[in-house]
């Protein structure tokens, strides 16, 4: 099963979902089509009992470059920013509403909107090659989980510096402060994102989707919010201005 060219959606042998966010010549940028096509794949796999878990990853060397800011720029009024984050929020909930384990394989560094995601996951797999940096407040955007729900699973001012500060860590440093469960090398990344999936999987079914749909219900509301505060910050000036100044430097 292949949805579009910006998430690459199938279902392998062994009965596990795989995304596979896919725009390389753009770092995988997180744009609508990601959103919306996301969202999707996860609605389809959601009705097949034979699906074990999924998989998020990314194609190539990045796991993915954040939001798409060009697309960002482009939009021209409020109604389309809205729009926007809109979609990316319902891509958020579909993974938090996902009630089959959810695996975050980080192949590459991963800024932003992908960190973001790795909050609502069950388990995050760092490639020795990746790295986590998220950037928005440089930007001026304010990112959508970090506050709202990151800081549970990392802590409170772990979760403030990071946000704040833009700063790029290691995979090291990501298992240190709990942002990944484990680091492998790179060529290990699948194999082993699949061996925690069937692992998980031993696991009573009706369990592990009543333990996700009790989790999902605490978080829904937080991760509206989230994307209303991203959309906000999107519409200042200021922060358009800084989009562009920094998208002229590269």
């Amino acid at each position: 099963m292949v949805l579009g060219m910006a998430v690459k959606g199938y279902v392998d042998q062994d009965h596990i979902a795989w995304a596979v966010i896919s725009r390389p010549e753009r770092r995988n940028a997180w744009n609508s089509e990601v959103s919306r096509l996301l969202a999707d794949f996860i609605s389809k796999i959601s009705s097949d009992e034979k699906v074990l878990g999924l998989v998020i990853t990314g194609d190539g060397e990045y796991f993915s470059a954040g939001v798409d800011l060009r697309e960002i720029l482009s939009a021209g009024d409020r109604k389309k920013i809205y729009e926007i984050f809109d979609l990316a929020r319902k891509a958020f909930e579909s993974i938090a509403l996902f009630e089959k384990p959810v695996v975050a394989a980080v192949n590459g560094p991963a800024y932003g909107i992908s960190v973001e995601l790795t909050h609502l996951v069950d388990y995050v797999i760092a490639s020795k090659k990746a790295s986590f940096a998220i950037t928005g407040a440089r930007l001026g955007l304010v990112p959508p989980i970090s506050p709202v729900i990151g800081w549970i699973n990392i802590g409170v001012r772990r979760a403030s510096y990071l946000t704040i500060s833009g700063s790029t860590i290691t995979p090291e440093d990501a298992l240190r402060i709990g942002l990944v469960d484990e680091i492998v090398d790179p060529d290990g990344l699948e194999d082993r994102a699949r061996s925690i999936i069937k692992e998980i999987s031993k696991s009573d079914p009706n369990a592990i989707s009543t333990i996700k749909r009790v989790i999902a219900q605490h978080r829904l509301k937080d991760i509206e919010e989230g994307f209303k505060l991203i959309a906000e910050s999107a519409l200042r000036e200021d922060t358009r201005k800084r989009i562009e100044d920094f998208l002229s430097k590269r």
